[in-house]
Formats: structure tokens, C-alpha cells, sequence
């Protein structure tokens, strides 16, 4: 410590020699001088007034003092010291005896914590959360302003209240006023919780609560709550906007799945009846006739598969299978679809460039198929007395060949400000487009997503009352006639490898049509099948005949073929069940494996060939094991 004796009026008599250490001053520079020369101005005495200290120091009593003193260097000290005075026999101050002490780093951490506290209230005050002080059983010590705004109360009114007063009765707090603190000792804990409003409204908080741990124990808790009410709501909009969507695709798929079987039965008889009726002797005119039916018919097919597996086309799930084709014919092909809707316009249909095309190339010949198809039915559709031009080339970019096709028509046009929407799924341009031209708003987008499939795109020019060129172009691959030779497949004959003669088949289905397809097909094969209408019948058949086959339509009367299938496997002897085949127009992605789960042992979709159900023949009697039920 440093000590001074000093005379009445203040001056040094002596100065211990510590004083060289505290402020860099040896005794003797002090020495007859003013103490209050040292000492900075702003000092935090409480008592400033030197005359107030000097009446204290007079009447006997000692003076506490904390002064900031001016070291030899320039620097500062803070300096703690105790005046004690020395009075004569008639009561006069004689001398003045200081101790004092180096307290600056006191000073300095007392200063910074202030400064610490101030910041502190500063943030709380003004921060939007909630901040809480809360005593180890959980009841408020302190809240932040912000709870007048958020909750409505006052700091005072909740002051030495618990938390779980205010929160909702049926929300999981997760530990209550007497585990608080042990549950808070273990860790930081975070919770979402509704909280009541003064006003009796509710809203939602997340709260971070932290334990002020002690000697191993929690002697405060401190909280910071954050309004998440839009959230929370947000959150749960968004769960219903799901479940909605949800709902929705379910809707959509039963949608599809019922028009994929509405549509299909009658496509069955289309297109079986045409292919048997090729089988027939036909004259020229008569074999054009139905070379052109088929092709519409297999068009179609094409078109409702394409929109079956639309949500597909979406996902980015739907396969593109290529092969090398004769692209000269499927061209042609495609004209000749189109054509009659042409002639009933008054409108000429032609090809330009099939000439300088390849013969073969490889693509997906179903896929390119469809897209030609639908550019040239939208040209004839809104071209009256016109011209529609199919052009087709292909042209080699680097070491990649790209197939360009467009087709150009000298229709109505569109105006610029609506080519954007052309490609849109079920866009028309208007309802008057829509009424006056019809169409499923679907044909155009369809295209656009397959040649994004095939790594193309499409394009679009049009004028206003001059006409349309639309077009995309893919990469291909061109081949000599010689390897599309070999690539080519052979037309399939009925049976490839077994002998059908006396195999007894059953075939179970309710329509007409589709029954004299089955009856017809099969007897081709070599087989009298027998006929039922309805799950009920086919299960009264199997009972009564041990069948080798049953082609088990799906959607009957009475007995539907699941029930069907699972009654047969559950009645007819382990040794003699026959192999079931679904024979049927549900042909939404999944249908096959639920029904192969469900005990069938086969799938074959409608519409089906007298081909097709050969297959599935030939199919049973390479994998043919009994049935495990």
C-alpha cells in the first residue's frame, strides 16, 4: 500500500517509498506538494465537493475515497483511499494520514460488468423475443419488456408466477414446476408450446431454456421464447395442402384406372376384331380399309397409354425404347391416319423430303409415332381448304445424327402473345378454341415432354391467319439396310415353342365383344375354350373341370376375378389349381404386380392379340409350378 502524511492544507510531509511503484514517482518529486494536483477530475467520489470533504475530515471522522490518480507516465490509476485526519488539543486539523491502495483492476471489471449490464438490458428491452429469468422452481424473477406485446401481461403482473399457469392444459411441456430443474440440469432444453394471452387467445412459442448451474446446482433458469404462431400455421397449411393433393392423385388415379378400363374393353374388341379380321380374305380395297382402322385404332391406344401414364411423363419415369424402324414408312403410315380428317376439310396432306431420308434409323418408332401423329392431327384440325406439309431430314451435328421433323400448315395461326402457352397440359387457348376445335389440351405437351425424353426439343412458328410450323428434332442413329435386316424381327407366329392341342382353357369375362375376341384368338391357337360371365361361374367352372388355363378378367359381376382367384386357390386340390392369367383393361403402373401379389400367376392387358395370349401360354409352360397358397 502507499502511504502519505500530509500537512492541513493537503500538501506531502512524506511519502512511503511504495509510491515509486504505484505511480512512478519517487518521494521526494512529492514532497511539499498539493495531493489534488495528482488527482484527475473525474473521479467517482460521491463526495466531489472538496469543501464538504475537508468540514468531514475536521470534525474527526476518516474519509473513504476512490479516486483516479495521474501517474508519472501520463496513464491513470485508480487509487482507494482512507483519510484519516489528526486534530489538535483545540480541535484544529493538525495533519492527514492516507493509506491507499491500487484498485484499478477493480475499477476496470466493475466498469466492463456495468457496461455488460447496460448491453443487456439494451438487447432485452428491445428484442422481439420473450426473455425470462426464472427461479429454480420455474416461477418468473424477470421478463423482458416484450411480454406486454406478446402476451398482453405486464413484467410486474407475472412476476413470481409459473409458466405453467399460461400454457396450454393439452400441450406436452415435457416436465412440470417440481422436475424442472432437474430436467434443466441436464442440459438446454427446447420446446413448442401455445401459450395464453391476457386477452385469452393462444400463441405458439418456442422456448430455449438454459439452467444457471452452481456448485452442481441450478440456482436460476433462464429462458428466451420466440413467437413461431405464423409457423406453426404456415406448417399446418402446408400439412393439409398435402393431404389434399394427396387426395387429389388419389382421385386422379381411380379417374384413370376406371378410364383405362372403360376404354380399353371397347379398344379390345377394335383392335381384336380387326386383327382376326385380317386373318380373312380381303380384297385391295377392303385391306386398305382396314390397314387404316387398325392404325387409327393402334393410335388411339397409343394416345390413352400416353395419358395413363401421364403422371409418369411428370416424374421423368417413362421408358423410351429404342430399336431401328423404317422411319419412310412410319411416315406414310402416319399421313394416311391423318388424311380422311383432312379430306373432310378440304385439305391437302403431302410428305416433302422422304425421298433423301434414311430407310432405317433407331428411335423409339412407338414414341416418334405418337409426336408425328399428334403435330399432324393439330395441322388438320385448324386448317379448312388449306395445305398441311410434313418435312423430315436428318442431319448429322458433329459425330451425332439428329432426326428434324415439322409440320407446316396454312391454318388459322396463332398470335405471338400465346405461343408460350402452346406446350402448357390441357391449355387450348380459350374456351372457344376448345368448343369450336376440341381436343384434350394435351397433345402438344405430350410431344414436348417425350423429345426432352429423347434428349430433343421442340419448336414453334405462327403467324395470324398464315399458318403454323411446328417441330422437333432428336438424336438418332442412321443404319445400313443390311443390320436393319438383321435388327428386324420376323412377323411372331401364334406359338413359338409348344403345342396347345388339349390344353383346356377357361376364359372368365362379362363383355360380349371381348368374349368372341377370347373365343376366336384361342381357337386359332388350336384350343375350344369354354366361356363364363362372371367370378362366381369361373369358381362353379373350376369346381366341376380341372382347367389347365383360366384368363380371368378383373372387373366382373357377382364375383370380381381377385375374389375369384383367391376362392379357386382355396377350393380346387393343391394338385390340380390351374394357372390363372389376368386378362384385363386395368393397365394403370402397379396393376400388374397387385394382381400377381394377390395369387394370379400371369398379366396380359387389354386390348390383347390372339399373339399375346399365345405368349402367355408359351409362358405357362416354361415357368409352371404349383400353386402355394
Amino acid at each position: 500500500d502507499l502511504v502519505a502524511l500530509h500537512n492541513a492544507d493537503g500538501t506531502f510531509r512524506w511519502v512511503s517509498p511504495s509510491v515509486k511503484r504505484i505511480l512512478g514517482y519517487a518521494p521526494s518529486e512529492l514532497v511539499g506538494k498539493m495531493a489534488e494536483t495528482l488527482i484527475i477530475s473525474d473521479e467517482v467520489d460521491p463526495l466531489a465537493e472538496s469543501e464538504s470533504r475537508m468540514a468531514q475530515l475536521r470534525s474527526g471522522e476518516s474519509l473513504p475515497l476512490v479516486q483516479q490518480v495521474r501517474h508519472k507516465d501520463g496513464s491513470s490509476v485508480w487509487l482507494e483511499t482512507i483519510v484519516t485526519p489528526v486534530l489538535g488539543d483545540k480541535g484544529e486539523l493538525r495533519e492527514l494520514h492516507a493509506v491507499s491502495r491500487d484498485v484499478s483492476d477493480r475499477i476496470a471489471a466493475d466498469q466492463a460488468l456495468k457496461s455488460s449490464e447496460r448491453k443487456f438490458r439494451l438487447i432485452a428491452e428491445n428484442m422481439c423475443d420473450l426473455v425470462c429469468v426464472h427461479a429454480p422452481d420455474g416461477t418468473y424473477r424477470w421478463l423482458s419488456p416484450s411480454v406486454e406485446r406478446l402476451l398482453g401481461y405486464t413484467s410486474e403482473e407475472l412476476v413470481g408466477k409459473s409458466p405453467y399457469d399460461l400454457i396450454h392444459e393439452s400441450d406436452d411441456v415435457g416436465t412440470n414446476p417440481e422436475t424442472l430443474s432437474k430436467h434443466a440440469s441436464e442440459g438446454e432444453l427446447v420446446r413448442t408450446y401455445r401459450f395464453r394471452r391476457k386477452d385469452g387467445t393462444y400463441v405458439w412459442f418456442e422456448t430455449d431454456v438454459q439452467p444457471v448451474i452452481v456448485n452442481g446446482e441450478v440456482v436460476e433458469i433462464q429462458s428466451i421464447s420466440r413467437d413461431v404462431t405464423s409457423r406453426i400455421e404456415t406448417m399446418e397449411e402446408l400439412r393439409i395442402a398435402r393431404r389434399q393433393a394427396e387426395e387429389a392423385d388419389r382421385a386422379k388415379s381411380a379417374f384413370l384406372a376406371n378410364m383405362s378400363h372403360e376404354i380399353r374393353t371397347p379398344m379390345n374388341g377394335v383392335i381384336g376384331m380387326g386383327q382376326l379380321l385380317e386373318t380373312t380374305e380381303l380384297d385391295a380395297e377392303q385391306a386398305e380399309y382396314l390397314r387404316v382402322i387398325c392404325s387409327s385404332a393402334e393410335g388411339l391406344l397409343a394416345l390413352i397409354n400416353d395419358i395413363l401414364d401421364f403422371s409418369k411423363v411428370e416424374a421423368g419415369e417413362l421408358d423410351i425404347n429404342a430399336g431401328p424402324f423404317d422411319l419412310r414408312a412410319l411416315l406414310t403410315q402416319c399421313v394416311d391416319v391423318v388424311r380422311p380428317k383432312a379430306d373432310e376439310h378440304g385439305t391437302t396432306i403431302c410428305i416433302e423430303g422422304s425421298e433423301r431420308l434414311p430407310k432405317m434409323i433407331v428411335g423409339d418408332a412407338h414414341r416418334i409415332r405418337q409426336m408425328v401423329l399428334n403435330l399432324l392431327s393439330n395441322a388438320a384440325k385448324f386448317t379448312h381448304e388449306g395445305t398441311v406439309t410434313l418435312r423430315a431430314r436428318v442431319e448429322s451435328v458433329g459425330t451425332q445424327p439428329r432426326l428434324h421433323l415439322s409440320v407446316a400448315d396454312t391454318g388459322i395461326g396463332i398470335a405471338a402473345d400465346k405461343l408460350s402457352r402452346l406446350f402448357t397440359e390441357f391449355d387450348q387457348l380459350g374456351a372457344n378454341t376448345a368448343h369450336q376445335y376440341g381436343g384434350t389440351g394435351l397433345g402438344l405437351a405430350i410431344t414436348k415432354r417425350l423429345a426432352e425424353l429423347m434428349g430433343g426439343s421442340v419448336s414453334v412458328e405462327s403467324e395470324v391467319g398464315i399458318g403454323s410450323t411446328f417441330g422437333f428434332a432428336i438424336p438418332t442413329e442412321v443404319i445400313d439396310v443390311p443390320r436393319a435386316a438383321r435388327a428386324k424381327r420376323a412377323p411372331r407366329p401364334l406359338s413359338t415353342r409348344h403345342d396347345f392341342s388339349g390344353v383346356q382353357v377357361l376364359v372368365a369375362e362379362d363383355d360380349p365383344v371381348n368374349q368372341a375376341v377370347a373365343l376366336r384368338s384361342l381357337q386359332r391357337l388350336g384350343i375350344e375354350p369354354d366361356i363364363v360371365s362372371n367370378g362366381q361361374e369361373a369358381v362353379d367352372a373350376c369346381a366341376a373341370c380341372a382347367y389347365d388355363v383360366v384368363f380371368m378378367d378383373v372387373r366382373m359381376p357377382q364375383m370380381d376375378g381377385l375374389e375369384a382367384t383367391q376362392t379357386i386357390h382355396a377350393t380346387v386340390p393343391y394338385d390340380a389349381q390351374p394357372w390363372i392369367v389376368a386378362l384385363t383393361a386395368n393397365a394403370i403402373v402397379g396393376d400388374k404386380e397387385r394382381y400377381l401379389a394377390s395369387g394370379m400367376d400371369d398379366y396380359v392387358s387389354k386390348p390383347c392379340t390372339a399373339a399375346d395370349l399365345a405368349s402367355a401360354l408359351d409362358r405357362r409352360e416354361s415357368r409352371r409350378t404349383p400353386h402355394v397358397m
